[in-house]
């Protein structure tokens, strides 16, 4: 009996074991046959086409990159997208058997001058290689040397401070192997200055006689500058092309030197004389480190008490107390405390102080 039980044992083994390697053997043999998209250049340069004497465009070529499958399984492009709707690719075929390739053609608009990269993304069903990245190139008609480009945030909102910072970039294409150095520049707002250039450079053109010049040159505020709204413009004149200027526009909201917050202020006392709690008041200075001086003007300097409250070392702005002088009758009215850096009104600001008596209820 154990014996013939021994053998149904031994014969389900002999079953199950070529089955299970059969079973692992096809599983690897899957996993092997898995696709691999590799680009011949993940990067190609496209130059753009010149245009006849009518400005029209000649006849132009695609950009053009080739891919290879050098997986031992087919491939599937699900999709292929361009990163700017300046280029437009397609691919042919979709499917790429394994050792065979496929054309992705990029139908690209032509660009002046200057130059632009996109990149081009295709999407597979392949685990080794979901997702391709390719890069494009683009030149613009004009050949280098010239300035490609000037750039810079230069909006001022109200509040700007004195030591603020903006930076202008201004990108140059000129000989590698030649002298280069930062455009002039210039503005006519006359409280702005350039400061000191940081330059780097990278080869640039499908020749790599070229090199991209980025210039950053720090612009800061000097002297004063105007309370009232402004608006200007850094020039950079091209140094290759005749009466060629780049303009980056420079645009600054009105900034009070002095600012108060609120301006109105209300200080009130029962019908028995007795006096309510004080008020508060935020000073801030703008664009300037001298001190400002707060007062009283007038009829308030016997009537109202100004206190200056503490404050941290980053504190943007200064909290003042007013409240009514202890030691003076009670008038109603309106007062005036005024927030200076100088004799000037339009370094300052005022805040505006109303007295009255509380009216009792029937």
């Amino acid at each position: 009996m154990h014996a013939r039980k021994g053998w149904i044992i031994l014969g389900v083994l002999a079953l199950a074991v070529p089955l299970a390697m059969r079973w692992f053997s096809t599983g690897v043999a899957a996993d092997a046959s898995h696709g691999r998209l590799l680009a011949k250049s993940a990067i190609v340069d496209w130059q753009s086409p010149e245009t006849d004497a009518s400005r029209k465009t000649l006849a132009q070529e695609n950009a053009r990159f080739e891919v290879f499958n050098v997986g031992s399984g087919p491939v599937k492009v699900l999709s292929v997208s361009s990163g700017c709707g300046c280029a437009k690719p397609t691919i042919t075929p979709a499917l790429i058997p394994p050792g065979s390739s496929a054309v992705v053609d990029v139908v690209a608009d032509p660009l002046e001058m200057g130059g632009k990269t996109v990149p081009i993304t295709l999407e597979t069903d392949s685990p080794e290689t979901p997702s391709v990245q390719l890069m494009l190139n683009i030149h613009g008609r004009k050949r280098p040397p010239f300035v490609s480009g000037a750039r810079g945030d230069f909006f001022y909102r109200s509040g700007y401070a004195a030591d603020e910072v903006h930076e202008l970039v201004v990108e140059v294409i000129e000989p590698t192997d030649g002298k280069h150095s930062l455009p002039r520049l210039s503005c006519d707002l006359p409280f702005l200055a350039f400061g000191d250039a940081k330059t780097t450079h990278y080869l640039y053109g499908p020749e790599r006689d070229m090199s991209l010049y980025i210039y950053q040159v720090p612009v800061r505020i000097v002297g004063t500058t105007p309370s009232n709204a402004f608006r200007g413009a850094i020039k950079v004149d091209d140094p290759y092309i005749a009466e060629r200027t780049l303009s980056v526009p420079v645009i600054g909201e009105s900034n009070p030197l002095v600012k108060v917050v609120p301006t109105l202020l209300a200080l009130e006392v029962d019908a028995k004389g007795n006096r309510a709690s004080s008020a508060r008041f935020l000073v801030r200075a703008n664009r300037t480190k001298l001190p400002v001086i707060v007062s009283c003007e007038g009829d308030a300097e016997g009537y109202l008490h100004i206190k200056k409250l503490p404050v941290g070392d980053e504190a943007i702005a200064v909290p003042y107390e007013v409240s009514w002088n202890p030691e003076a009758p009670v008038e109603e009215g309106t007062y005036r405390i005024n927030a200076r850096v100088g004799e000037r009104e339009t370094d300052g600001a005022t805040v505006t102080v109303r007295v009255r008596r509380r009216r009792e209820g029937p």
